[in-house]
């Protein structure tokens, strides 16, 4: 499995559109993954990498960051490993407190970026998913 890191390169937001654009970019290159999300989802990412709160209480991926501290998990990575039929299918690794067992979870790429930036865990695209849909 070769896997290349990424960083988020920009967030397009779109007000009048169900879809958001999220291009992630290879670090130490310059090939960009054009990933499209909805609006909730831009809405919790942008509030991760601006480390901003817009609302009184706990949406969906605090509530998730306080369960991972309350079975003293944590984030290893996220992987997006897959396209098919121009939907994205990702991973997040999950390790216990002493590193001991680790735990492979099925997810949307956005959920997965979303809590990757709030635990500032590293993002991993599979090479194969760069070749069917990245930019040069």
């Amino acid at each position: 499995m070769n896997l290349v890191q990424v960083e988020i390169e920009e967030i397009h937001i779109f007000k009048d559109k169900p879809l958001n654009l999220v291009l992630l970019k290879e670090i130490g290159g310059k090939r960009i993954l054009p990933i499209y999300i909805g609006n909730f989802e831009v809405a919790g990412l942008e509030e991760a990498v601006m480390k901003k709160r817009y609302h009184p209480r706990p949406c969906t991926y605090e509530l998730f960051e306080e369960v991972i501290k309350a079975f003293s998990l944590r984030i290893k990575m996220v992987e997006i490993y897959k396209i098919e039929n121009e939907i994205y299918y990702a991973y997040i690794y999950f390790t216990d407190r002493n590193k001991r067992r680790e735990h492979k979870i099925d997810c949307r790429p956005s959920d997965a970026m979303v809590l990757a930036y709030m635990k500032n865990a590293p993002i991993y695209v599979n090479e194969e998913v760069f070749k069917k849909a990245g930019i040069n």
